[in-house]
Formats: C-alpha cells, sequence, structure tokens
C-alpha cells in the first residue's frame, strides 16, 4: 500500500469518525426516539468506518449514512412547523380560515403524539380558534403537546376554550 492510499483511508476514516461522533452527540442531546436514532446511526456510521479497509467501502458507508441522517431531518419535522406551513398553504391556496385549519391539524395526525386527534377533535380546535380568527396560538399548543409528546392539552377542551379567550382579550388589548 503506498503511502498516498494510506493518507487518503486515512483522511476519509478520520472524516466519517468525526461524523459519527457528532451524530452520536446530537443524539446524546436530543430526547425520545430521535436520542435512539441518533444514537443508533452514529454507532454504525463508527462501526462501517473501521471495518471498511477498501476505501470505496468506507465512502459507501459514509454516504449511506448521510443519506440517512438527511433523511432523519426531513422525516422529524416537527408537528408545528408541519401545522403552519399547511395553514399557510391552505391560506394561500384560498381556504376559509377553518379549512386551513383543519388541513394543517389533519396533516400532523400522522405523527405521533397528533395520530390520538380523531376527526371529532379536529373540527372542535378549528372551530375555536377560527373563532378568534387566528391560528398561530393553536401551533403554541402544538408545540408544548409535541414537546410533552401528549396531546392532553389539545384534548382539554375547556382548557383550549379558555386558552381562546385568553388570547383573544389580549388581541382586543393591544
Amino acid at each position: 500500500m503506498s503511502i498516498d492510499s494510506f493518507l487518503g483511508q486515512s483522511f476519509v476514516a478520520a472524516v466519517m469518525v468525526l461524523v459519527a461522533a457528532w451524530i452520536f452527540g446530537k443524539g446524546l442531546l436530543a430526547d425520545g426516539k430521535k436520542k435512539k436514532a441518533f444514537k443508533a446511526i452514529g454507532i454504525w456510521l463508527l462501526l462501517s468506518t473501521l471495518t471498511a479497509k477498501p476505501i470505496f467501502l468506507g465512502i459507501i458507508f459514509f454516504m449511506l449514512g448521510s443519506l440517512l441522517f438527511v433523511w432523519m431531518f426531513i422525516g422529524t419535522r416537527s408537528g408545528a412547523a408541519s401545522y403552519s406551513a399547511l395553514v399557510k398553504l391552505g391560506l394561500n391556496n384560498g381556504d376559509s380560515l377553518q379549512e386551513a385549519i383543519n388541513r394543517g391539524l389533519k396533516g400532523v395526525t400522522h405523527r405521533e403524539p397528533f395520530n390520538q386527534l380523531n376527526q371529532d377533535d379536529i373540527e372542535f380546535l378549528s372551530k375555536v380558534f377560527t373563532k378568534i380568527e387566528n391560528p398561530q396560538p393553536l401551533g403554541a399548543l402544538i408545540v408544548e403537546s409535541d414537546k410533552r409528546g401528549d396531546i392532553q392539552l389539545l384534548k382539554d377542551r375547556n382548557h383550549v376554550v379558555e386558552f381562546a379567550k385568553f388570547v383573544q382579550s389580549r388581541n382586543q388589548e393591544g
């Protein structure tokens, strides 16, 4: 093995180890399923680096790990970001505010914990936040529910109504 080949393989291995450590570190800072996924990908990438003797295998493993990493970020968009984007899309397409809120809520029901929302919950939430003519406070409830991993804030109708009244009173003051 020539020195150039050895240095090339060493450089690729070093980069892959750094990426694996960074991904593993993100896993330590994340929570829930993300934490397990980050740790698993980091360990997998590190082990693949250590076992890849030919440089092309190291590059292939690096590319697969990178694609998996990117897919994780695309696939784990927050509930609030999905909700906001879908509401904005609905409003831009000429939907009423209630239809746009419905669209936003239906768009987040494919992921936990929002998959526990039923059609009745969606209709109730969209009616309440249509009355105050502002979909953003519902986004705040979605953020909090996402952090907790629990949609009790969205299911508790008394809490939702009180929250909406509070937001409406603050809007009238300001």
